[in-house]
């Protein structure tokens, strides 16, 4: 099957059109097209046939002419209903291709957001959104839009038929037309506002539940699950409500059109009956007249239900493009080759980096040199700023002054796949996923098991391998690794970082769970054995400062390098932040 993409540098101009012109008018649909048209002439011939049926065939007593014509409305009928399934087949595979598609632009997308986003984001909310305007935006690719051109050759040929058969009745059908649209462009509008305002609350739903589930301990802590459910109830309550309206309002569209197309049914009828008795129309031409008249107002309906659909889609598509407009990782021209980043330890710059969160700054003037072969200490106080100045280097931060070069290069320059390839990190939270070991510490699968377990030999940790793990790389972990201690989980995300071999090892609090003992022989590790590197650790225990090969203080917004002497004497008061 072929696979229809958009361009990834147009997402910010998804359109109704656009999506059917991907989707749909751009897949080969000429022979469905000519499926549809003979089919909507097969169904012309209905009426005439039912006509033929009833005043040749049942008022002449012509048995011949019944079976004759009953055969050929069977045959109509089976062949109407193989093209629908065909017709029906077409549209799934449609449909399901646009919601591959569309989750796979929306996930390359969220990958690309900045970090920001995410903090004002909870994943429940992030998912939910995403998913729920995709479904939505994936009924453009419903059948029921190509079978528009059924509709509009079924009005035609319907309207030809009520000609033919009576101008009279033709003149007592024409009036209620309009009136048919307009209740059922009024009906469209009241829904698009109804979901407009259901999306809202659901969206703040899901939000609101997401930091539910992040929070649970505090709930637990502080006994608040009654006052939660509460709020819960509250909020499903309004989401309901509105609910029920979009319900009720598709009801009474339903009812309205159904009402008016049984007063237009009855109202033929009187005159049909009429026309009949004056002998200006036979049986068969009434009961005709009255299936052709269906041809012309159901298609009326079933287009206006289009435009109906439409309104529920146009919130959706709305913040579709919203969302891909979102403002994305800073980007990039002139990629290094791969091999070249990855084979190259460079020298690390920052030049008058300047960041902040409020008016005040943060960071107000660091500037800063590091290259291959040295290992620096990074000390501050809490909040000082050290965090962030892991992220400003790995830029899921952008400096507000300043610059950051690799080389001599601006980092922004960078591609961010190549970038990232120069940093190995070990996080104060480091996040696993739900999947094997081995697939956690070598997410690109390009070890053996033998290379695994000699990063774990280089870390000091072949206990750990053999006695917690039980030498079983292939076994399974849970949601971000809950079924290991905070320290475990340090243990396999430096395990994890050491086996992806980057020219930069960033540690950003690594031994923060570990004993004193453990992370000593850490340090150590860090300092004397990996030594074709360029390594920043990030720490609040200043005992083995005297390991590393330089050590900054970040304090105030600077950050300045510490004497010899200055770190014997954190050394030896052994202060911790």
């Amino acid at each position: 099957m072929r696979k229809t993409k958009l361009k990834e540098e147009n997402l910010d101009t998804f359109s109704v059109y656009g999506l059917l012109k991907t989707y749909v008018i751009g897949i080969r649909l000429i022979p469905l097209i000519i499926c549809i048209t003979l089919t909507s002439v097969l169904t012309f011939l209905r009426p005439l046939i039912i006509k033929g049926l009833t005043d040749e065939g049942m008022l002449k007593a012509d048995m011949r002419m019944i079976c004759v014509l009953a055969v050929l409305l069977l045959v109509l009928t089976i062949a109407e209903q193989i093209a629908d399934i065909m017709q029906c087949k077409k549209f799934v595979e449609i449909q399901n291709t646009m919601i591959r598609a569309l989750y796979e632009l929306s996930f390359k997308k969220t990958m690309r957001l900045k970090k920001g986003y995410f903090i004002e984001h909870n994943s429940a909310e992030i998912i939910n959104r995403i998913s729920t305007d995709i479904r939505s935006v994936s009924m453009i690719a419903d059948q029921n839009i190509l079978f528009a051109i059924r509709y509009v050759l079924s009005i035609l040929g319907g309207m030809l038929g009520l000609f033919l058969l009576s101008w009279k009745m033709t003149l007592v059908v024409i009036p209620f037309i309009p009136l048919k649209v307009f209740l059922s462009v009024k009906m469209s509008q009241l829904n698009e506002e109804t979901i407009s305002e259901n999306n809202a609350m659901v969206r703040s739903f899901f939000s609101w539940f997401g930091d539910m589930i992040n929070g649970i301990k505090e709930i637990k802590l502080w006994n608040l699950q009654g006052q939660k459910v509460d709020r819960l109830n509250v909020q499903q309550n309004e989401i309901l409500q509105t609910s029920k309206r979009s319900t009720l309002c598709g009801c009474y569209n339903r009812a309205s059109t159904l009402l008016l197309s049984a007063f237009i049914q009855s109202l033929l009828y009187i005159c049909g009956g009429i026309l009949f008795i004056r002998g200006e129309l036979s049986l068969g031409g009434v009961t005709a007249f009255i299936a052709y008249c269906g041809y012309v107002l159901s298609p009326i309906s079933a287009l206006l239900s289009i435009q109906y659909m439409f309104s529920s889609i146009s919130p959706s598509l709305r913040r579709l493009n919203e969302f891909f407009r979102l403002e994305e990782e800073a980007g990039l021209l002139n990629e290094p080759k791969k091999e070249s980043v990855r084979n190259h330890i460079p020298l690390l710059e920052l030049q008058h980096v300047k960041f902040s969160h409020t008016r005040e700054d943060l960071l107000v003037d660091i500037n800063f040199t590091a290259e291959k072969g040295e290992t620096i200490a990074i000390i501050g106080a809490n909040g000082s700023g050290k965090s962030t100045l892991v992220d400003l280097i790995l830029r899921f931060e952008q400096p507000v002054g300043g610059h950051i070069l690799i080389d001599g290069r601006d980092a922004s320059t960078y591609s961010r796949d190549h970038y990232w390839d120069l940093f190995a990190v070990v996080e104060q939270e480091p996040y696993f996923f739900k999947d094997s070991l081995r697939s956690n510490l070598d997410p690109n699968g390009m070890y053996c098991d033998e290379s695994i377990r000699l990063a774990f030999a280089q870390c000091g940790m072949q206990d750990f391998l053999y006695e917690r793990l039980h030498n079983d790389l292939d076994q399974s972990i849970r949601f971000d690794a809950g079924d290991f201690s905070g320290g475990e989980r340090k243990k396999l995300a430096i395990v994890r970082a050491i086996l992806k071999n980057a020219p930069i090892l960033i540690m950003d609090e690594a031994a923060a769970d570990y004993d004193f003992e453990a992370e000593h022989q850490l340090s150590h590790m860090i300092t004397s054995q990996v030594t074709d590197k360029l390594i920043l650790y990030i720490t609040h225990n200043y005992s083995y400062l005297d390991l590393f090969s330089r050590v900054f203080q970040l304090s105030n917004g600077y950050l300045k390098q510490l004497t010899q002497k200055q770190v014997e004497g954190l050394k030896k008061r052994g202060v911790l932040d």
